[in-house]
């Protein structure tokens, strides 16, 4: 595994290297020898602090790319924390040795990688960027053609391949949920039915949804009933899958419709609320603070489910500067 991201990283610098030759762009990074055929052939390592000083001489905004895709709240700072403690935060691990579980690391070599008391190795950097679905690649398509790294072709293959069948059935996650319910991995065979009742969709949008995730190679027909092979799907800093939350923000605001009369249900609780209020520039970075620190609580909650599922449950949460809907509509995008 190690060795995947080893040659990835050696294959972005190749691509990002362009039609420089090696001993110029070694010079231009104020080498006197050819330090890039050296990190290209696999012969040294290229650390993080490397790949920072090529983005600088080839003038390509890493700072920004890194903030645009990372950084959710201002406490987090690139000037003040490590490049590790900010993926470490925007994942939500709980702890080091958790970290250096996924990353097949000591929990003494991954808490000086924390408190960058040592060299970080870039490969190291995309293995940790690579925790969820498209978060990698979201952020390498900002440095480099994606097509053209060879170790990549097959992930970015598989996902664009995702990402058409999401775009055009946004409702395909929740029914990918459903598969994943107690009672129907335990039934004798498949039912449109119950999970079109366990989803709040109809049978024909649930028919519809198996067919694109099927074509997408998310799901698999085994014994009479599907099954999903892509359990989690993070849309996270992804723009196109807003689509996703556009639509089931419209199946929720349904079901809270002004008229609607909902009893509480303690065994199944479904709970809305919106608040509006003035706020401080202070008070508002407190609030999106809170946000953050939500996302990672709600992780840990859904990472150590290991009950039985019973329930699909759609989690939406929105904190809007209503100013943007403003310049939006200036803008003609509202």
């Amino acid at each position: 595994m190690t060795e995947l991201y080893s040659t990835l990283s050696r294959e972005i610098l190749f691509q990002m290297r362009g039609s420089r030759s090696q001993t110029e762009l070694s010079a231009q990074l104020g080498f006197s020898f050819n330090q890039v055929g050296k990190w290209e052939a696999g012969a040294t390592l290229f650390h993080w602090q490397d790949f920072k000083n090529l983005c600088e001489v080839l003038q390509v905004p890493w700072h920004q790319h890194f903030q645009d895709v990372f950084l959710f709240h201002s406490s987090m700072r690139l000037e003040t924390n490590s490049v590790v403690e900010i993926l470490s935060q925007f994942f939500g691990h709980a702890s080091v040795s958790e970290m250096a579980i996924r990353m097949g690391k000591s929990r003494s070599s991954m808490s000086r990688l924390i408190h960058d008391e040592v060299k970080i190795d870039f490969a190291d950097i995309l293995r940790l960027m690579d925790q969820r679905p498209f978060v990698l690649n979201s952020w390498l398509a900002k440095f480099v053609d994606l097509t053209k790294i060879p170790s990549l072709q097959e992930r970015v293959g598989a996902e664009s391949r995702m990402f058409q069948g999401l775009l055009a059935i946004p409702w395909a996650p929740i029914v990918n949920s459903a598969l994943g319910l107690r009672a129907y991995q335990d039934a004798k065979e498949h039912s449109d039915a119950y999970l079109a009742i366990k989803t709040g969709l109809t049978e024909a949008q649930v028919r519809e949804a198996l067919e694109q995730l099927l074509k997408s190679n998310l799901i698999e027909e085994r014994d009479g009933k599907f099954h999903g092979m892509v359990r989690e799907m993070t849309f996270l800093r992804v723009p196109e899958f807003r689509k996703v939350t556009q639509f089931v923000g419209r199946m929720i605001t349904d079901v809270f419709h002004e008229s609607a009369r909902l009893k509480p249900n303690v065994n199944n609780p479904s709970l809305s609320a919106s608040r509006v209020y003035p706020l401080s520039s202070d008070a508002s970075q407190k609030v999106a603070t809170a946000l953050v620190k939500f996302h990672h609580e709600l992780s840990d909650i859904l990472k150590n489910d290991k009950e039985p599922k019973d329930h699909v449950r759609a989690i939406l949460i929105h904190s809007l500067d209503l100013e943007l809907v403003s310049e939006l509509s200036k803008n003609g995008q509202a």
